[in-house]
C-alpha cells in the first residue's frame, strides 16, 4: 500500500491566487482539417475491424483489448479521428441467453437494410468451441441507436457458427460463414432468415499458401462487386502468424454465388506480409466506401513482429485506399508500416472532434489540443477570451488521442498525451518554457487503451491516469521526493472500462476517479490518502453516455461529472458533501450540436465552464455564474 506524501495546503485555495506562465510567442496552428490519418488507426491491440461510412462519419465493430459481454462500437467523424472517437457499447446479451453472455463483441459485420442496421456477431458460454453467430437489429436509421437480439443464424452443422458475414449482390442477400478450414455460403430473403442451406464454396488446400503455421484455413468473407465481377476477400492460415495474409475468390455477376463452381479462387496470397516496413500477417480485410461514395477501401490488420503470437497482442488496425488494374481486378499493393500516415478517403471531412483538455489557474483558463497533425497545441485566457492557439515542442511521435492536463504547483502546467507508437507522453511548463517530452510508455505491453487524465491532490503532488489495453484504470503519481511512480493496477469496475477516466481531487490528497463503463453509465472510486475504495455505479444520463466522463471540483466539499449523452445532450450530476450525489439532469447542447467529451474546470468556487467540441471542430462552451447557466457560446477551436 503506498502513503500519499507530506502536509499539504489545499489545492483550490492555492489555485484561487495562482497564475499560469505563458510560453514565448509560437506560431499559431492553423484551424485546418486533416489531410492524413495516422496508423494504426487506434493505438493498442485491434483486429478484425469492419468500417461502414454512412452520413459522412466512420462507424467501426472490431477485436481490441475486448472480450468482455457486450458489442461495442467505435464512431468519429473522420478516418483520423478514430483513436479518440467515441466507443459505444450498443448492446448486452441477457442472463436469460447463457449460451452467447459469457463473450460477445468479437470483430463482427455491420450491415444496412431496410432503414435498420444489424450486427453479426459469435458469442458463447465461455468455451470458444460452442460459439453461435447471431445477429442484433437497431432501433432506428442510427447505426448507434439500441439493438435488440434478432435470431440466431444456423450454423453449418449442430449450431455451432462463426460470426456471418453478410453481402447484398444485386437484389440477393447472401450470408457467409467460415466451418473447419472452409467458407460456406446460403441464401437470406433478410438479414436474419436463410432461405436455403449452407453450401461450401472454398476449402483450404492441403499445403501451400493457406497454411500458414502448419494450420490450413479459408476464413471470413467479405464482398464486393465490381464492373460485371464479384470479389471475395477471405484470410488464409493461421492468424498467429506472420504468413497469414489474404486469398481472393471471384465469380462472374449473376451466378449463384452458393455454387463452388462459380467461384474462382487466387492461386495465391493477393496481399502479404511486407518485411521492409514491418507488417506481418496481414488480414480480416473489409471493404469500406469512402464517405463520398467515390473510392473503394480496405480495413485490415498486421502483425508488427515475427512472432507466432495466440493471444493476438502483436495486431494493429489498418486502412488503406484500394485502385483497380485494367482488367477489372483490385490492386491491394501493399500492408503500410504501422507509424505511417494515409492520405484520407475522398470526402472525408478531417475535422478534429478530439476533447479539449482544460486547466484553471487564477481566474484564467488554458486549453489543450490534440492538432488535426498530430501536435499538441494550448491556448491560454480569461473567462471571455482567449489567444491563438501555439504549438508546444513535437512529441516525436503523432499524438492520436486527447491531451490532459494540470497544474500541481503556482505557475507551472503539466500535459499528457497518447502517441502513435501506444505510449504516453508528459511535457511540462513552469513558466520559462516548454520542456521537451518524456516518455512514460504504457502499464500493459500492448499499450495504451485510452486518453490520459490528470489532476494534482497537492502542491507539487500529481497523477496521471489511463485505461490499459487489458481494460483496467492505472496510475501513475508524482511528487518532487519520489518522483515518478511505477503503473499502478487500479482494476475496473463491473464489465470493464470502456472510456478513459477522469480524476479530480476536492482537497488535499484525496482524489475521486470516474470512468464510463461497459453498460454505458459511470462508475467511481476514491483514495483517501490511504487507501482506494470499491468501485460505486453512478448510473447513466438520458439512454446511456457516449463519451468519456470529465469532472471539476469547486471545493473540498462539492464536485461535478459531466458527459456526452446519447441524446446528444450533456448530462451533469454532483455530489455535495451535505447531501451526497444528485440526480442526473440535461445543460443541454451547442446549437450546431457536441461532438465530444466534455472539458470542464472550475476558474474559482461556485463557478464551472464546460467546453466541448462542435461537429464543425471547433469548441462551445457553457458557464455555471454559481446560479444560472450562461447558454452556449461558440468559439473558433483546433
Amino acid at each position: 500500500m503506498r502513503r500519499r506524501l507530506g502536509t499539504l495546503a489545499v489545492l483550490a485555495a492555492l489555485l484561487a491566487t495562482a497564475t499560469i506562465g505563458v510560453t514565448a510567442p509560437t506560431p499559431a496552428v492553423a484551424a485546418t482539417n486533416a489531410t492524413v490519418a495516422n496508423l494504426p488507426l487506434l493505438p493498442g491491440t485491434g483486429a478484425d475491424p469492419d468500417i461502414h461510412t454512412y452520413q459522412g462519419k466512420y462507424y467501426m465493430l472490431y477485436n481490441g483489448d475486448h472480450t468482455g459481454t457486450e458489442v461495442r462500437m467505435r464512431v468519429a467523424s473522420s478516418l483520423a479521428g478514430l483513436a479518440d472517437g467515441s466507443e459505444i457499447s450498443v448492446w448486452t446479451p441477457p442472463a436469460s441467453m447463457p449460451d452467447i453472455s459469457s463473450h460477445v463483441g468479437w470483430g463482427g459485420y455491420l450491415f444496412p437494410s431496410g432503414g435498420r442496421w444489424y450486427i453479426y456477431m459469435q458469442g458463447d458460454d465461455g468455451d470458444q468451441n460452442h460459439g453461435k453467430s447471431f445477429v442484433l437489429e437497431s432501433a432506428n436509421s442510427d447505426p448507434t441507436s439500441t439493438y435488440t437480439f434478432k435470431a440466431y443464424i444456423p450454423g453449418v452443422v449442430n449450431g455451432l457458427g462463426y460470426a456471418a458475414g453478410p453481402a447484398l449482390v444485386g437484389s440477393q442477400l447472401y450470408l457467409f460463414q467460415t466451418y473447419e478450414g472452409g467458407i460456406w455460403a446460403a441464401k437470406a430473403s433478410n438479414p436474419y432468415t436463410l432461405t436455403t442451406g449452407w453450401s461450401k464454396v472454398a476449402q483450404a488446400a492441403t499445403s501451400g499458401w493457406e497454411c500458414a503455421n502448419g494450420r490450413c484455413i479459408d476464413e471470413g468473407s467479405n464482398i464486393v462487386v465490381h464492373g460485371n465481377k464479384v470479389f471475395n476477400i477471405f484470410s488464409a492460415g493461421g492468424y498467429e502468424s506472420p504468413d497469414y495474409c489474404v486469398g481472393m475468390m471471384t465469380a462472374p455477376l449473376g451466378a449463384d454465388l452458393t455454387q463452388a463452381s462459380s467461384w474462382t479462387k487466387s492461386s495465391g496470397c493477393v496481399f502479404k506480409r511486407n518485411d521492409s516496413v514491418g507488417a506481418y500477417g496481414p488480414g480480416s480485410m473489409t471493404w469500406f466506401t469512402s464517405p463520398d461514395g467515390s473510392e473503394d477501401w480496405v480495413a485490415y490488420h498486421v502483425k508488427t513482429s515475427t512472432a507466432v503470437a495466440f493471444d493476438g497482442s502483436d495486431r494493429r488496425l489498418m486502412a488503406k485506399k484500394v485502385t483497380w488494374n485494367s482488367d477489372g481486378t483490385p490492386n491491394f499493393s501493399q500492408p503500410q508500416q504501422p507509424g505511417a500516415s494515409t492520405l484520407l478517403p475522398s470526402g472525408d471531412s478531417g475535422v478534429n472532434n478530439s476533447a479539449i483538455a482544460a486547466v484553471s489557474s487564477g481566474g484564467s483558463v488554458s486549453f489543450f489540443a490534440r492538432t488535426s497533425s498530430g501536435a499538441i497545441a494550448q491556448r491560454a485566457g480569461g473567462a471571455s477570451s482567449t489567444s491563438a492557439w501555439s504549438a508546444l515542442p513535437s512529441t516525436g511521435s503523432a499524438a492520436v488521442l486527447a491531451a490532459a492536463a494540470e497544474s500541481r504547483v503556482a505557475g507551472t502546467i503539466d500535459v499528457f498525451t497518447a502517441r502513435a507508437d501506444g505510449t504516453l507522453a508528459h511535457a511540462y511548463n513552469t513558466g520559462s518554457g516548454w520542456s521537451g517530452w518524456e516518455n512514460f510508455g504504457a502499464p500493459t505491453p500492448n499499450g495504451l487503451g485510452s486518453a490520459p487524465s490528470a489532476t494534482s491532490w497537492g502542491p507539487n503532488r500529481q497523477s496521471v491516469y489511463v485505461r490499459g489495453s487489458d481494460g483496467k484504470i492505472y496510475e501513475k503519481w508524482w511528487s518532487p521526493e519520489q518522483q515518478w511512480s511505477s503503473w499502478q493496477d487500479l482494476g475496473a469496475p463491473a464489465g470493464g472500462a470502456l472510456s478513459a477516466p477522469v480524476a479530480v481531487s476536492r482537497t488535499t490528497d484525496r482524489v475521486d476517479l470516474f470512468v464510463r463503463t461497459a453498460n454505458n453509465a459511470i462508475a467511481t472510486k476514491s483514495w483517501n490518502g490511504s487507501s482506494w475504495s470499491a468501485w460505486q455505479d453512478l448510473g447513466q444520463g438520458a439512454a446511456g453516455l457516449v463519451s468519456a466522463p470529465s469532472a471539476a471540483s469547486w471545493n473540498a466539499g462539492r464536485m461535478h461529472i459531466y458527459a456526452l449523452g446519447r441524446d446528444g445532450n450533456i448530462w451533469e450530476r454532483y455530489w455535495t458533501s451535505a447531501a451526497g450525489w444528485a440526480n442526473w439532469q440535461s445543460i443541454g447542447k451547442p446549437s450546431s450540436g457536441a461532438a465530444s467529451a466534455p472539458a470542464v474546470t472550475s476558474r474559482v468556487d461556485g463557478t464551472t465552464d464546460v467546453t466541448v467540441r462542435t461537429p464543425s471542430g471547433d469548441y462551445a462552451r457553457d458557464t455555471w455564474n454559481g446560479s444560472s447557466w450562461s447558454g452556449w457560446t461558440d468559439a473558433t477551436a483546433q
